[in-house]
């Protein structure tokens, strides 16, 4: 009995380590992906549901590279913030050459996800782009490109349906409001500047109108030389147009409120660990005249972290609809297998201490938009009662300000 016994207790460790499963080693190309988010992301969800599906990455083996990237996307496409995804080294250069505006597009070169989760709507399209000459409008639903349903499919696939080379077109439907419509759009390169403006002259007072369509890395500079052109002309006044603007660079966006404010912040980024930095303007400043700044739906990003700053510190008067909330600051760890994890790493905050995202720009003046704009330049239509308010306060500001 007792040498039974003794062989039976010498058969337990090999009992247990033929019932203890043993643990999984996590793949090290997710492990490290999973890292960077972790360290990065200022958003991520603190859901049963998010952490479960971050476990089950943890755990589980993947065949090849682009097994473990699709498991990636479906992550991330847990976060709130749409921008946040996994880019190929590919798809990441498309994205920097259209911010430099150095590949063709439709003008809708930004979508956000529909509040039913599943659609894709227009931020705002590119002023004088295929689209906006088209007459799409921001908020448009995207229902599919050259026949190719949207619903359902990942936000980088249909900017890909949308690229194609210089003067190719897209046909692309769309669905506002109770109606579906399509349009035919050409992909082109932009070769217009970012910055549009002229003199214009009411009631015996000269101004200048400046239509800025987006922020990419040469918006400061075109809006410093076009600015000090007007300036030369004799404005006495600046009436700044940010509507449809959906934004860019930051750095742009520094160097365009630079030309209006003195040094100090323009925001500061929050990130997820409550450390917080602060983002300058870069002068040096070009004018003290007079400010209304014009914005509306469609006004995004880069633009309303200006139009805040301007507001913040007391420098305009903001005009217009409120504004589109999408306050984020944006890292991009790239992986080792060379992908790229574009992720929303900081809250912006404006001077004032309000952050943007999800709550955008509450004009001064709040004020309808109208219809539809009118092209860069031809935003003084009987009908655009935001500029026409802009115009009059604009104009007091000047007269209290004249010696």
């Amino acid at each position: 009995m007792r040498i039974a016994l003794l062989g039976f207790l010498l058969l337990l460790p090999f009992l247990s380590a033929q019932t203890t499963p043993a643990p999984v080693v996590p793949d090290p190309a997710m492990q490290e992906a999973l890292d960077a988010i972790a360290k990065n992301l200022v958003t991520a969800p603190d859901t049963e549901q998010w952490k479960q599906a971050r476990q089950r990455l943890l755990t589980t083996t993947f065949a090849t590279s682009e097994e473990r990237n699709v498991a990636l996307r479906g992550l991330l496409q847990l976060v709130p913030d749409p921008n946040t995804r996994l880019l190929s080294p590919a798809g990441f250069t498309l994205l920097q050459q259209e911010l430099q505006r150095e590949i063709p597009t439709t003008g809708i070169t930004d979508l956000c996800v529909h509040r039913d989760g599943h659609h894709l709507t227009l931020v705002t399209p590119i002023a004088g782009s295929s689209a906006d000459r088209a007459g799409l409008r921001p908020g448009d639903v995207i229902e599919a490109v050259d026949g190719t349903p949207v619903p359902g499919i990942e936000r980088e696939t249909v900017l890909n349906l949308l690229r194609g080379a210089e003067g190719s077109k897209v046909t692309v439907g769309i669905q506002r409001g109770g109606r579906h419509l399509k349009f035919e759009l050409a992909r082109a390169i932009n070769h217009d500047p970012p910055a549009l403006g002229e003199i214009r002259q009411v009631g015996g007072v000269k101004f200048a109108y400046v239509v800025l369509t987006e922020f990419p890395g040469n918006a400061g500079a075109a809006t410093r030389e076009l600015l000090r052109s007007l300036l030369e002309q004799g404005a006495r006044a600046v009436l700044l147009d940010l509507r449809n603007n959906p934004g860019g660079l930051l750095t742009a966006a520094q160097e365009v409120a630079g030309l209006f404010l003195p040094e100090g912040p323009l925001a500061m980024i929050r990130r997820r660990s409550g450390e917080t930095s602060k983002m300058d303007v870069a002068g040096p400043q070009l004018t003290t005249l007079s400010l209304t700044v014009l914005v509306n739906e469609g006004t995004a990003s880069a633009a309303e972290v200006v139009a805040a700053a301007l507001q913040d510190r007391k420098r305009a008067t903001v005009i217009g609809a409120h504004t589109v909330g999408q306050g984020l600051a944006f890292a991009a760890p790239r992986l080792s297998d060379d992908a790229i994890l574009l992720l929303a790493s900081g809250l912006l905050i404006t001077p004032a201490g309000r952050a943007l995202q999800g709550s955008g720009v509450t004009p001064d003046l709040p004020i309808a938009s109208p219809v539809q704009l009118a092209l860069p330049l031809l935003r003084n239509a009987a009908n655009d009662e935001q500029y026409a308010n802009a115009v009059k306060v604009l104009l007091a500001g000047a007269k209290a300000s004249a010696p």
